[in-house]
């Protein structure tokens, strides 16, 4: 296409006959796809399984490069690999993986019509942006925070946002490059949920918690309104991979087991999920992470404690500028915490939970998911700016331990940029999610979380559930959540209003699938 887009494309200006065009799609390494994936994983793989299904409904020809050990019975859809099956938590890294598949079948890629790079580190855009004549158009999807992305190639890109949010933080964030920006819901696939629907199974005092058991989604918070509300129930459903907290998790469990009214099951099942969708009355999505006060940052002033920083300090980011803190976060914490060796950093280290995010190489990492031989971006001084035209250096891991802590942490929001220097090392602050949310009001839930990002998108308050804001740090966000969960209780919210706010904006099929097909096919390119 030539003409520049940040909106959301409304249908196919024109109709294409796809049954003589071929598609081929990269799908992230962490997973085997089948045909029942959606049962097994609830992130991107279904969504993008799903794009495939509907372009090979149309009469495409669809590629699947996959992780070896990945089959599908699909009409009209091949399934590639390379050499490895998905990745186990070991070495080859995942981004080692995702280039082994994609350089598997180069071939192929180069003699399809369209592409879409749907994975983690997006090898294949890398590839084309050097060579754009030797690859057919692309696009690829996003579905995080946009501080996960560090950078663009220069040769634009077709970019496909998953919320209006978003897209334009990334259309601001990359303003000086002429990428095209998509803004296309990544909503649920409906074809893999039931559609009978009873709000007469709904329990008035269930509710629900539906997401990683980790302290980046805060289920100690449910076990403190278990704690303050007796007479009420409440179900804890998610699984464990890539936690890496698993002492948190044990603490989470233990204290469970004191509460008559608090289940717990890790790694739930499908037909679990569905049955507890159905039965409750709300759905939960508290969240946040932090670093330890003692940590410095570099400021305008010179170094300062994370403690000590204030709203309306200057801190240093990643491409040597200085931006203003916009708020500052802290919570009480005791457990252990990820202490980072950066090597050939004069014997420096740094300490942060183990869900904070770093900057490496390949993309923002937790802490607890780092590994030897991940490579953590530096950053860097104004002068060093002035002085390099590439002002990006990576270092590598000395070693990484993990130490006992307890104490406050804290974190911070930081304007523009959404990044800081701790000891010279770019960290990242924090980022919201959705998805649990969609499929809470699906089955006629009512939503409570904090106005963090995109929820304002997903549902309206009063209507759908219960929003609350965010406030100045961790302690009193704790306090507002548990606080203001009474009023939440008290909602009177119509079970099918909120299943069809899903109906209405949020059918992947019907509102989001077209935006993929007029990117990559549309006469009108």
């Amino acid at each position: 296409m030539t003409k520049k887009s940040n909106k959301k494309i409304k249908g196919s200006r024109k109709p294409v006959d796809l049954s003589n065009k071929t598609l081929t799609i990269v799908f992230p390494t962490y997973w085997c796809i089948n045909d029942k994936v959606h049962e097994n994983y609830g992130g991107l793989e279904p969504r993008t399984f799903a794009v495939a299904k509907l372009f090979a409904d149309e009469g495409c020809t669809v590629n699947i490069l996959a992780p070896r050990g990945s089959e599908t019975k699909h009409k009209n859809i091949n399934v590639l690999s390379g050499s490895f099956r998905a990745w186990d938590g070991k070495n080859p890294h995942p981004y080692d993986l995702e280039k082994d598949l994609v350089l598997s079948n180069i071939d192929v890629i180069k003699q399809s019509d369209a592409f879409i790079d749907d994975d983690h580190f997006h090898y294949l855009t890398y590839l084309k942006s050097k060579n754009p004549d030797d690859f057919p158009i692309g696009a690829w999807s996003f579905d995080h925070h946009p501080d996960v992305l560090e950078s663009l190639p220069i040769y634009p890109q077709n970019i496909i946002c998953v919320s209006k949010w978003q897209m334009s933080a990334l259309r601001e964030k990359f303003r000086h490059l002429n990428h095209r920006f998509y803004q296309s819901y990544s909503g649920l696939v409906l074809e893999n949920y039931p559609t009978d629907f009873d709000p007469k199974d709904k329990q008035d005092n269930l509710y629900l918690y539906l997401a990683r058991f980790s302290s980046v989604k805060a289920p100690h918070l449910v076990m403190h309104l278990a704690e303050e509300n007796p007479l009420d129930e409440f179900v804890l459903l998610g699984d464990t991979l890539f936690a890496g907290e698993y002492q948190y998790i044990r603490k989470v469990k233990e204290a469970a087991d004191e509460l008559d009214n608090v289940k717990i099951i890790f790694n739930c099942s499908y037909k679990e999920k569905i049955e507890y969708l159905r039965k409750s009355i709300g759905l939960l999505h508290p969240g946040f992470w932090c670093i330890p006060g003692y940590e410095t940052i570099m400021t305008s002033d010179g170094m300062k404690s994370i403690s000590s920083i204030e709203i309306g300090d200057e801190v240093l980011t990643h491409d040597g500028t200085f931006q203003k803190v916009l708020n500052k976060f802290s919570k009480a914490y005791s457990r252990d915490l990820i202490r980072v060796h950066p090597r050939h950093f004069g014997g420096r280290y740094f300490d942060v939970t183990p869900e904070h995010k770093i900057m490496t190489r390949n993309g923002y990492k937790q802490a607890c998911k780092l590994m030897m031989d991940d490579e953590l971006l530096q950053g860097k001084s104004s002068i060093d700016r002035l002085n390099s035209k590439n002002n990006k250096e990576y270092v590598n891991i000395y070693k990484l331990q993990m130490i006992p802590y307890s104490g406050i942490v804290y974190d911070i929001e930081v304007k523009n940029n959404h990044n800081f220097n701790l000891k010279g090392v770019v960290v990242s602050n924090s980022e919201p999610l959705g998805l649990d949310m969609l499929e809470g009001l699906y089955f006629g839930n009512k939503v409570y979380a904090f106005d963090r990002g995109g929820p304002r998108e997903i549902y309206k308050p009063q209507d759908h559930g219960l929003i609350i804001p965010w406030g100045p740090n961790q302690e009193e966000n704790a306090e507002l959540y548990l606080r203001n969960f009474k009023t939440f209780k008290g909602l009177k919210i119509n079970p099918e209003v909120c299943r069809e706010r899903v109906l209405s904006n949020f059918d992947f099929k019907r509102h989001s699938f077209g935006i993929y097909r007029d990117v990559l096919f549309s006469d009108s390119k």
